[in-house]
């Protein structure tokens, strides 16, 4: 029985030292630029300490946990995703007509609110980014 004790103790230690080292690469300042530096949205998009959009979102058509994003420009204005990009809550509540074709579109016309959560808010450089590159796709 000692044995089956040891490698539980293994595996939990094993465990701990992966997320210690899922938390010291997550805060190593990999997605950070130079001083100057033009900040790309492909790079919010798949920086999980940015906006981390691809855990839930594809940049195909396909929906994955979120609806696929691919020609999201030709449904939705540069405004509307700015404004959604800041606070999708507050977005969603107002239910401007471009936020109701949304919803009847992805079929959550009967939700209070969103799905979306943002790992952390946006800086407005890192949403005017993030809207260029969507417009790409």
């Amino acid at each position: 029985m000692g044995g089956l004790y040891d490698s539980r103790d293994e595996m939990k230690r094993l465990y701990i030292f992966c997320m210690l080292l899922l938390l010291v690469s997550a805060c190593s300042g990999e997605g950070e630029r130079k001083p100057g530096a033009k900040l790309s949205g492909k790079t919010v998009f798949f920086n999980r300490t940015m906006g981390g959009c691809d855990v839930c979102h594809r940049i195909s058509e396909k929906k994955f946990v979120g609806p696929g994003l691919a020609g999201i420009s030709q449904r939705a204005s540069r405004n509307w995703l700015k404004k959604w990009l800041k606070d999708p809550q507050k977005v969603w509540k107002e239910n401007e007509p471009e936020t109701a074709a949304m919803k009847k579109r992805i079929g959550e016309e009967s939700k209070s609110k969103p799905g979306m959560r943002l790992i952390r808010p946006l800086r407005d450089e890192e949403i005017d980014a993030l809207v260029e590159y969507l417009s790409t796709l």
